[in-house]
């Protein structure tokens, strides 16, 4: 089994995730019910990220940084860490005139630009890659003093730092000590969705899931599935009605969640394609850009009436715009690819009649010299 059919349970749930984080941003449901988009997109659609960085953890974790069956030093992931950081720096250009546009840099700038380059992303979806960077850089530092199960602790320990900034707010709020603790750590960003409170623990997961090897059938790791999307549906919709949260992107059960989907998709073998990994990411990086363009282009041609008010209908044209323009650049990349190793040949012109005489009629030797 080559790897395209291995992981292809990996690979083709990365389209879902990405088309899952399009609707996040763009509420389709809302137009039937805003409950029912809050459950869809607010619950169950918070797979859609750590399932990201479970797959980034399952191949770069046992390869460079832990590796429980081999004691050894652990070493940076050079690749990785130079790739995200060229498409970060690439999709931050492409966003800073709309980010400047939106206000992301107010107050002190300063302190905003920092904030935003490594933890809040430069644009509202961009923290993502900043997160992956510096989440492998803290299994990194960690790597040289813990053990794999003591790093699963510290990364769980951090996630719970952040719960209790993101959907468990309320309960904290208004204890002095603890309220100042969180003022204090959160000067440096603005939501808990960054690369130290929120990524360490997804990465980790994902590598201890490629070095443990779970021995669990596909339908119990299906029925844990099933069982924890339940009880992480519960946990959301009591915090979403009790109203205690400050944002919604960390639930208790969406670590094992997270686990069980995983190893069931590890599990799941067919047919994949190798555009779907790069589908995936430009998707994730283009869709709010797409967005914008959408309603600038609804605002000229004065179709706010049939737009505006249909999310359902703006997610189907953003994922299509998304998808569509992310064809095209790897198309083009491709062809850029293919003239870099090919490159064409010298034109030679045609033979005239004579000069084709010449060369067919010329005896070829029967042997040649080295």
């Amino acid at each position: 089994m080559d790897n395209l059919q291995k992981y292809s349970g990996i690979d083709n749930f990365r389209i879902i995730c990405a088309l899952l984080v399009v609707g996040i941003h763009t509420y389709p449901l809302s137009v039937i019910n805003d409950e029912l988009n809050f459950i869809v997109f607010h619950i169950f659609a918070r797979v859609a990220v750590p399932f990201f960085l479970m797959a980034t953890g399952y191949f770069i974790v046992p390869k460079y940084l832990i590796n429980i069956n081999d004691v050894r030093k652990p070493t940076l992931p050079v690749n990785f860490l130079r790739k995200t950081s060229l498409i970060y720096f690439g999709a931050s250009l492409l966003y800073l005139p709309v980010s400047i546009y939106a206000g992301y840099y107010s107050g002190n700038i300063i302190a905003s630009i920092f904030s935003n380059i490594l933890f809040d992303g430069m644009f509202y979806h961009l923290w993502y890659l900043p997160a992956s960077i510096i989440g492998v850089l803290v299994l990194y530092l960690l790597a040289y003093r813990f053990s794999f199960r003591v790093i699963i602790c510290i990364t769980v320990f951090l996630y719970f730092i952040g719960l209790f900034r993101d959907s468990y707010y309320g309960i904290i709020s208004g204890i002095p000590i603890i309220d100042t603790f969180y003022t204090t750590i959160f000067q440096l960003f603005s939501y808990t969705r960054n690369g130290i409170l929120f990524a360490p623990v997804f990465l980790a997961l994902g590598g201890w899931i490629a070095q443990t090897q779970q021995k669990q059938s596909k339908k119990m790791n299906i029925i844990g599935f099933i069982i924890s999307l339940l009880i992480m549906s519960a946990e959301g919709i009591l915090i979403y009605t009790c109203g205690i949260s400050r944002h919604d992107s960390m639930y208790i059960f969406l670590l094992p969640c997270m686990y069980f989907l995983f190893c069931t998709l590890l599990q799941c073998h067919g047919r994949s394609f190798p555009a779907i990994r790069d589908v995936s990411l430009y998707i994730y990086i283009l869709h709010p850009m797409m967005i914008v363009a959408l309603h600038s282009g609804i605002k000229i041609l004065g179709l706010n009436g049939l737009f505006i008010s249909n999310n359902m209908l703006n997610f189907f044209i953003v994922s299509f715009l998304s998808i569509l323009l992310s064809a095209v650049i790897i198309k083009v990349f491709n062809v850029y690819k293919l003239l870099r190793i090919q490159p064409p040949r010298h034109f030679v012109p045609p033979l005239q009649g004579g000069e084709f005489l010449k060369v067919v009629t010329t005896p070829v030797p029967l042997t040649t010299s080295p």
